[in-house]
């Protein structure tokens, strides 16, 4: 964790009063300020187009945490994290993932195009003045080089410089929304609690826990975040617990288990994308995204002794087209496949 006063570097956008190109310099945090001395040792007032800085005394070895605007994604670009956004969108990888991933990719692609009005009239959070963020912790979680044990192990290290690094760049924490897939949901939900109670917290399949101190004892979904909505899948790798002020558990016709714990994200982002694409309209009323109790909105009216915390299962259904949509049935509480009539399963 880099400390005031300490070398660090940075990729930082130069406003065209001071140069009329961007760059990356070395320079010298002074994060109550906000100044940055480039490398003449001049302050200048910039905003970073990401920011990267390792871990200390991470489990198996430090690695390098990076948080990234989704426009600057794999093309060098200059959008800044803003400190005015009305919302800032923070979105984390799982287990040997990166924000190169398909769906992860896609998960933040969609967000941005939302943002940028792609898909007008979708009720959720996500406004014209918001920014999407990808968090990078690749090198803490590669298969190829570590067991699953030891990138679990490191999910609270990553949500710590996680939210150091959304200090340093001057972010709101109480306009953050982090979603997380997988392991990526308690590296979102570490770096909600070092951030103080953030806006909402949206956990997709977040990992089964294996005894792994890390994960037993994450921080509670519920704790950290002013509304936290965790949706689950019947795959082997998610759990079964939830810690969240509502849980939604969604069931996968025709497709292998353990496929469900990555199509959760696609299923996800293709219903807050196109909600009205079922030809129930069910995502449409449902909110996908939202900092406030939807379970009376759908006539659930449920509590969290029903069938172990989950308000209610969705039937996820892929269309012609290839998106993912869902039926119109809402079953209260979590519901077994054996449980749904007329539903068929490959």
């Amino acid at each position: 964790m880099t400390k005031d006063g300490e070398d660090f570097y940075g990729s930082f956008r130069i406003p065209n009063s001071v140069a009329p190109e961007s760059y990356q310099v070395k320079a010298i945090v002074n994060s109550s300020q906000g100044f940055y001395a480039d490398a003449l040792g001049q302050l200048i007032n910039v905003g970073y187009s990401s920011l990267w800085q390792p871990t200390e005394n991470a489990e198996g070895g430090n690695f390098n945490v990076g948080i990234i605007p989704f426009d600057n994604l794999g093309n060098n670009g200059t959008q800044i994290i803003r400190t005015n956004a009305t919302n800032t969108w923070v979105v984390s990888h799982g287990f040997t993932g990166s924000p190169n991933n398909w769906n992860i990719n896609n998960l933040a692609r969609g967000l941005d195009e939302i943002v940028d009005g792609k898909w007008p009239g979708i009720n959720t959070l996500i406004g014209s003045n918001d920014q999407v963020l990808v968090v990078d912790w690749s090198q803490g979680a590669d298969r190829w080089l570590i067991d699953y044990g030891t990138g679990a192990s490191r999910v609270d290290d990553a949500g710590r410089e996680v939210a150091d690094m959304l200090r340093k760049a001057g972010v709101n924490p109480q306009s953050v929304n982090f979603i997380g897939h997988s392991l990526g949901a308690y590296v979102s939900a570490y770096a909600a609690q070092n951030l103080g109670e953030v806006n909402t917290l949206t956990l997709l399949d977040p990992a089964i826990e294996f005894s792994i101190n890390t994960l037993v004892n994450a921080p509670r979904f519920d704790n950290v975040s002013k509304f936290a909505t965790q949706f689950g899948s019947t795959t082997t790798l998610g759990t079964q617990r939830t810690t969240a002020d509502e849980s939604y558990w969604v069931d996968f016709a025709g497709i292998n288990f353990n496929d469900e714990h990555g199509d959760v994200v696609t299923w996800f982002i293709d219903n807050l994308r196109r909600p009205n694409t079922s030809p129930y309209g069910t995502m449409q009323s449902f909110d996908m995204l939202t900092n406030r109790p939807r379970t009376s909105k759908l006539n659930l009216n449920m509590n969290y002794n029903d069938r172990n915390g989950w308000e209610a299962t969705l039937i996820s259904e892929r269309r012609t087209d290839g998106w993912w949509t869902s039926r119109n049935e809402i079953w209260k509480g979590k519901v077994d496949r054996s449980e749904l009539p007329g539903v068929a399963y490959g």
